[in-house]
């Protein structure tokens, strides 16, 4: 497995961790990120992490 890969799978993991514990990362938690939305908190996670700053 290359190193790209790993790196992905272990974000992923991460990720999904967190999304699991989302409360502790949202200032409401009964009420935040509980509608269906067109970004859920996975896939905001997802794009916060993969953007670049150079």
């Amino acid at each position: 497995m290359s190193y790209a890969k790993k790196m992905k799978k272990i974000l992923r993991s991460c990720i999904k961790q967190t999304v699991q514990s989302s409360s502790l990362f949202v200032k409401h938690p009964n009420t935040d990120f509980t509608r269906k939305r067109k970004l859920s908190f996975k896939t905001m996670l997802y794009l916060l992490t993969q953007t670049s700053h150079t």
